[in-house]
């Protein structure tokens, strides 16, 4: 065997196998991207390059994520795309929490005026509402911002290497 069919032999099975993962890759993106978000989320978009975006979600396409930015809507190739954050405020667990202390911090004075005659349901419903109320404007006030997205750094790379007298293709693969 040549020489150089050696050399094409190697070149085309590197950028063979590079293509397939690349489309995985590309279809695993989407496929995590439309699970996770709806239209309007609030994202933050970290891409190849190193360039945060920040916008809203208009739509999930076939080849690209469209977000809505300060300059107007700007389409995201997703093998372009790095690691995805949504910023959520969200109430339901300040509730849940806050509307159980208020009952838990509720029912001492409850039994206290209960048996002092006066009326203890309404203490404990006000003790409720104000653990209620604290719980959902601490956490509606708290935003957090939750990776949903990040790109593996398993995959194929493949590189050409430069050599006195020829090259050297070199393929790398982690997993």
């Amino acid at each position: 065997m040549t020489k150089s069919l050696k050399v094409a032999l190697g070149l085309m099975l590197a950028l063979t196998a590079a293509t397939g993962v690349q489309a995985q890759d590309v279809s695993a993106t989407r496929d995590t991207l439309d699970r996770a978000t709806r239209t309007g989320d609030k994202l933050t978009i970290e891409t190849r390059d190193g360039v945060k975006v920040e916008g809203r979600l208009v739509g999930i396409g076939t080849d690209t994520l469209l977000v809505n930015t300060a300059g107007g809507e700007r389409p995201f190739a997703y093998e372009d795309i790095d690691r995805v954050r949504r910023r959520r405020n969200g109430v339901l667990l300040g509730a849940v929490i806050g509307l159980s202390a208020g009952i838990l911090l509720g029912i001492p004075p409850r039994m206290i005026l209960n048996n002092e005659g006066g009326d203890g349901d309404l203490a404990l419903i006000t003790v409720a509402a104000i653990g209620l109320g604290t719980g959902v404007a601490i956490d509606g006030l708290v935003s957090r911002n939750k990776t949903i997205y990040r790109r593996s750094s398993s995959g194929v790379q493949v590189g050409v290497q430069p050599l006195k007298g020829g090259g050297a293709v070199r393929v790398g693969v982690r997993w």
